[in-house]
């Protein structure tokens, strides 16, 4: 029994031993927390609140040159010449002895007359009771580079001081067409413009707007029953 006595000491020795080694390791593998740091980014450094702060800066800012990117091409600032300029319209007033010229249009009064009927073979242009037919001859040109539409809707009349609106005629006076067509760019034209108007008539007036907007230009008429004149039968010499 002597002979155990000291083998027994010598293990007993060794399993007290082998417990302290097992207690620490367990004890050092729960007090060892994993950085953060290097779980989030991938990267073995240690996560310390400097750190932390600085990566929060630097998202932000990435985020707020986007944003200022989008807002700037959402929405473009607008430019001063974005916006139309009105300019004073011109108001000629045309008669026989002032016919209006200029480097984009010339017009002029070719004659004034009365009309009681206009008769042909096939049909006869007679006016209302008590009315005569009020004929004007106008030579237009051109002179722009696009083609012009000389427009009735852009045409006002008074007849001695009462609105009137133009007529027609199925005849031609005097070989001339209605003067609302259109002319191409460069080219000249000679026609009509027609009214009824009662017999004793005293004073007539007419302006034409459809250059306003174009060529910042309205053309006025004012006729009385003096200024009554036989125009010339339409041929290529009127025009000019």
């Amino acid at each position: 029994m002597r002979k155990y006595i000291p083998i027994l000491c010598i293990l007993l020795c060794i399993n007290m031993a082998g417990c302290g080694k097992i207690d620490n390791g367990s004890t050092s593998s729960v007090n060892s927390p994993t950085p953060t740091g290097i779980a989030d980014n991938g990267q073995n450094t240690t996560l310390t609140p400097d750190n932390n702060k600085q990566e929060n800066t630097t998202d932000t800012s990435g985020q707020g040159e986007n944003t200022g990117d989008t807002e700037q091409s959402g929405n473009p600032e607008e430019t001063p010449g974005d916006e139309a300029v009105n300019d004073e319209t011109q108001i000629f007033n045309l008669s026989e002895d002032t016919p209006y010229r200029n480097t984009d249009h010339s017009i002029k009064i070719l004659g004034l007359k009365e009309y009681k009927t206009l008769k042909s073979d096939l049909y006869v242009d007679k006016p209302g009771k008590g009315k005569k037919f009020l004929v004007l001859f106008l030579a237009v040109a051109n002179n722009t580079q696009k083609d012009e539409y000389i427009n009735v809707n852009s045409l006002t009349s008074k007849i001695d001081g009462k609105e009137t609106s133009n007529s027609f005629l199925v005849n031609e006076p005097k070989n001339y067409s209605t003067i609302f067509t259109n002319i191409a760019a460069g080219e000249r034209k000679a026609g009509f413009i027609v009214w009824e108007v009662p017999s004793g008539w005293k004073k007539f007036e007419m302006e034409y707007d459809g250059w306003t907007y174009t060529h910042n230009l309205s053309i006025k008429c004012e006729f009385t029953p003096d200024d009554l004149s036989d125009p010339p039968i339409y041929s290529e010499e009127v025009l000019y």
